[in-house]
């Protein structure tokens, strides 16, 4: 313990002596590194809602709209535990967003409807990059070895057409200016 500079043991059962030494030798490669990440129970949705509720200076409008983007993984992923999320179940929740056979939740707080529209790939960005920042703090507090979350990739899509001057309205711009 880096505190109280006491020797913190850690108990595991295995079935072979073989599997007890690799996983005596693993722990003390990883502690010697500092890599080492205590085992939790702590759930991602415990967590999503705690790192909301502890960002400060948050105007009230922008911590419901991202509630609002981190609720499909709360509600789909809430149960389970941090050490134990997978990239592969971040994936599932953004398809399924992306396809249309889940919504997130709905302004009155209810559950996430199945079916209709599917969400535009900046709504789902915006919930995916919520969760990656709430799992880099979780790496940085030493709950998580890795945050699944980076790697997991992001949904493009075109972009608003118009959105930049032609030449001509450049040049009439600069003229007036």
């Amino acid at each position: 313990d880096p505190v109280t500079r006491k020797r913190r043991q850690q108990r595991s059962t295995h079935k072979t002596l073989r599997e007890a030494q690799r996983w005596v030798s693993t722990t003390t490669t990883d502690v010697q590194r500092g890599a080492h990440v205590e085992r939790s129970q702590r759930a991602l949705g415990e967590h999503l809602s705690q790192w909301l509720d502890g960002r400060l200076n948050l105007r009230p409008s922008t911590r419901s709209g991202y509630g609002l983007a981190l609720a499909p993984y709360i509600e789909q992923l809430g149960a389970v535990p941090l050490q134990a999320l997978t990239r592969q179940q971040l994936e599932g929740v953004r398809d399924r967003l992306l396809s249309g056979e889940l919504r997130r939740v709905g302004i009155r707080g209810g559950p996430s409807r199945v079916g209709g529209a599917p969400l535009a790939p900046r709504t789902v960005c915006l919930g995916l990059g919520l969760v990656q920042q709430a799992l880099d703090d979780a790496e940085r507090d030493g709950q998580v070895v890795r945050n699944v979350a980076r790697h997991v990739e992001r949904p493009g899509g075109a972009g608003r057409s118009g959105a930049a001057w032609s030449e001509l309205q450049a040049r009439t711009f600069r003229a007036a200016a």
